[in-house]
């Protein structure tokens, strides 16, 4: 019980992250070369793999 609550939080975790990621580089994506050269994606990334690891 106990590891299938683990593997159910960290699907809706990596869900929710992996759409803020997305919408995150679709807005960095249209709001020029300085909000790209800002845009910091390997926490994110970090946070997907972490969580497809759980």
């Amino acid at each position: 019980m106990l590891l299938s609550g683990i593997a159910a939080a960290a699907s809706v975790a990596l869900l929710g992250i992996s759409g803020w990621f997305l919408t995150g580089s679709a807005i960095a994506g249209a709001g020029g070369l300085a909000a790209v050269t800002a845009f910091n994606y390997l926490l994110p990334s970090a946070a997907i793999r972490a969580l497809a690891i759980a």
